[in-house]
């Protein structure tokens, strides 16, 4: 495209007609004007208008081209902020695998130098200290064999002891009171006898008694009572046969336990009428194991009052 005018021809009729009705020479005369003279003087005209138009167009142009570079520079930085970032994670990764390596070769280095430092404690000791040892050793086993000799004394001082206090007792309870056998008439006191059923205290009695040392013991309870007594290590739990107090109709159950988890026996099971001591149902029994108690069940015959069992710790 040109910038400069384009060739424009007028007709002489066109001139005419436009040329204004006043358009005279100073004198007042009329002049022909010749087409040449016209068309230069409307490219003069228009001069100042293709100016301007060719100037916006050569400005538009440059902006055009001076965004297009911009563009190309933001290009060319994008990619290069890119490979900044690809280059930064590579380096970071190197930079985490270096850190691990150093840290399991200084955790190496620090083992060995454990060791190292352990071992020549240990050969400063031995070194320094053999002879202190032999008679550290030697002043050991004294102590050991005095501590033996104590603990032997002591032992039979306990045995003692323990056997005083167990004289006592059994003397205290007496075989009524469930110290040892007892197969005599059993009937009710206000019936001449020498014992009714025995109570919660006087259980606990029978039961520090076990833990003292015996092992023969006796026990009477009432056909209806239920109990369970825990002393000194020791529990003694009865459950009746009748049904109003929660038994199945046919079995007592009698069971023994202590702390240490043994307490085997056997017992002589009798029922005994409770006005004249008379004895029926007569039954040996040995004790399973019920967990971490033992346990014997008496088949009852259902007339007398009272139940008696007399019991051997195995």
């Amino acid at each position: 495209m040109s910038n400069g005018p384009p060739s424009t021809t007028y007709s002489e009729s066109n001139l005419t007609n436009t040329t204004p009705a006043d358009f005279n020479s100073p004198d007042g005369q009329t002049h022909e004007i010749s087409k040449a003279a016209i068309n230069e003087l409307i490219a003069q005209q228009n001069q100042p208008l293709w100016k301007a138009f060719g100037d916006a167009q050569a400005a538009s142009m440059k902006e055009r081209a001076e965004m297009k570079l911009r563009i190309d520079v933001l290009e060319a930085s994008e990619q290069d902020l890119k490979n900044q970032v690809e280059n930064f994670d590579l380096n970071n990764a190197q930079l985490v695998d270096d850190v691990e390596k150093m840290r399991i070769e200084n955790a190496e280095l620090k083992r060995i130098l454990n060791e190292m430092e352990i071992s020549g404690q240990i050969k400063r000791l031995k070194k320094q200290h053999e002879s202190e040892r032999e008679e550290w050793k030697s002043e050991k086993q004294e102590m050991e064999e005095k501590m033996e000799a104590l603990e032997s004394n002591f032992n039979e001082i306990k045995k003692r002891q323990n056997l005083g206090e167990l004289i006592m007792m059994r003397t205290e309870l007496g075989e009524t009171g469930g110290a040892g056998h007892f197969f005599g008439n059993d009937k009710m006191i206000e019936y001449g006898g020498v014992r009714d059923q025995m109570g919660e205290e006087k259980m606990k009695k029978v039961l520090r008694l076990l833990a003292a040392g015996e092992n023969k013991i006796n026990l009477k309870f009432y056909i209806r009572h239920k109990w369970e007594v825990a002393e000194a290590g020791w529990t003694i739990k009865l459950k009746p046969a009748s049904k109003y107090s929660g038994g199945d109709g046919k079995y007592f159950y009698l069971w023994i336990s202590n702390k240490e988890g043994g307490a085997k026996f056997k017992a002589t099971a009798q029922e005994i009428q409770h006005e004249t001591g008379e004895e029926e149902n007569r039954r040996e029994l040995r004790s399973e194991k019920d967990g971490t108690r033992q346990r014997i069940k008496y088949e009852r015959v259902p007339r007398y009052g009272f139940v008696r069992f007399n019991i051997t710790i195995l």
